[in-house]
């Protein structure tokens, strides 16, 4: 399963966002169902998430853990 926003859309690299108000855009997304030779080591050490950028190049990680 991949992951999702809350109405159910699936985050995608390039994907527009807005965080606390400000926008963003999806840098990478590490998800354990989809294999990224470029994001195993993420994965590996954090486990699931997304790396949101900003035009202030301010960068914030969110990471996901399924239940």
């Amino acid at each position: 399963m991949a992951l999702k926003y809350l109405t159910g859309e699936e985050i995608r690299k390039g994907d527009r966002v807005l965080i606390s108000g400000q926008a963003g855009e999806i840098e990478f997304v590490v998800d354990p169902v989809v294999a990224a030779p470029d994001t195993q080591w993420y994965l590996e050490a954090h486990g699931a998430g997304v790396m949101i950028s900003e035009p202030k190049n301010l960068r914030l990680v969110i990471h996901f853990r399924r239940q």
